[in-house]
């Protein structure tokens, strides 16, 4: 909203906040700026910005991958290597017949070949996430050369005299910034968003993303594991002791609980993918995607089934690809978890612990 022709000298009832602001603002170096008209800036043209990223970045692209990497966007790289659709489509050089897959698998196939997430980012992560505008800046208004393209709903004018000290502004500015700026409830996702993909949702937990993967890479791995196993070996519920003798009479209510804490992990995890096939991250609402599709027509279809879900006599080739990239992290993570040094245990004896076979691993034999 506009205010025009206002001057705001008024008395104004301050809140504890901007009391301190206000005190404050005569000491703190931060607030006196040196009036540069920053739209002018050379440099402002050059930073790129990544919604899912508190810093700024100029041309050291490098610098720029390795943050992306202790960011969302190294979820969302994870979540598109856990695909079958972009797998496939990289392994056969195909791509899928839906136009929206087709797009993704074509901005993303390169997360299949590149394992290494800085490496993919440097070549591709600047392209797919970065913001194609920046933030609009505060600028000056004149009067006698008006923008073409004023917003009442986006842009605010103040009228601010000149003639009086800077402590006696700032509250004020503040205060008018509070009654017409959204403040929290600003939507920048819908608002400022403008990335060739988009983040779904800023409301997300890493931590709750990487158990997702875990127990959908634990369930294609070991398709025969309960998902009790699944929830016990990554002790997703460490106090529900099923492994314990003592508490056989607390096994039965144990058994459900992990058998629904894995299943919520994995089909929040299975509808991820199917999101981010489609170009959309972190997004685990509901998609309904009919078994009869054939994302790679009808001619390609036994041979895309063949190769993700194998002949139920061996592994796919996809569940094998997966075993390579993922087994040993999925396995320094259960020993991990269960405080076990991999270093003292016989690792032939881990594979049967995490198909559920055997409750234990079995030591090292320490020679004479």
């Amino acid at each position: 909203m506009y205010i025009h022709n206002q001057t705001a000298t008024t008395t104004v009832k301050m809140s504890e906040k901007l009391k301190k602001i206000y005190e404050n603002s005569l000491r703190i170096g931060e607030l006196r700026v040196s009036g540069i008209d920053l739209p002018d800036s050379p440099a402002w043209s050059r930073i790129r910005s990544f919604k899912g990223l508190d810093y700024l970045f100029t041309d050291d692209i490098k610098t720029e991958s390795k943050a992306l990497q202790d960011s969302i966007y190294w979820d969302w790289y994870q979540f598109v290597r856990m695909s079958k659709i972009i797998w496939f489509a990289k392994s056969r050089d195909v791509e899928p017949r839906d136009k929206k897959l087709a797009k993704v698998c074509k901005d993303f196939v390169g997360a299949i070949e590149f394992g290494v997430f800085v490496v993919w980012a440097m070549k591709f992560a600047r392209s797919l996430f970065a913001e194609t505008k920046n933030f609009d800046l505060v600028t000056r208004y004149d009067p006698e050369n008006p923008p073409d393209n004023l917003s009442v709903d986006d842009e605010l004018i103040l009228r601010i005299p000149l003639n009086i000290p800077r402590a006696y502004l700032i509250p004020q500015i503040l205060n008018f910034l509070g009654k017409y700026h959204p403040g929290r409830d600003l939507d920048v996702i819908e608002k400022a968003h403008t990335a060739r993909y988009k983040l779904h949702t800023l409301r997300f937990r890493r931590n709750v993303l990487e158990i997702e993967r875990l127990v959908y890479v634990y369930k294609t791995l070991y398709p025969e594991a309960q998902l009790w196993v699944i929830a016990d070996r990554l002790q997703l519920a460490p106090n529900n002791r099923v492994r314990d003798d003592r508490f056989l009479g607390a096994k039965k209510a144990a058994y459900n609980r992990l058998n629904s804490i894995a299943g919520r992990h994995l089909y929040k995890a299975k509808r991820r993918v199917l999101h981010v096939e489609r170009g959309s991250f972190p997004n685990a609402t509901d998609i309904n995607i009919s078994d009869r599709v054939q994302p790679f027509g009808r001619a390609m279809h036994p041979e895309f089934v063949l190769a993700t879900e194998g002949d139920g006599l061996q592994k796919s080739e996809w569940q094998q690809w997966l075993h390579t990239e993922y087994h040993g992290w999925l396995v320094r993570e259960v020993l991990k978890r269960n405080h076990i040094d991999r270093d003292t245990v016989d690792m032939d004896t881990v594979a049967h612990f995490l198909s559920g076979k055997r409750n234990f691993v079995e030591k090292k034999l320490i020679a004479d």
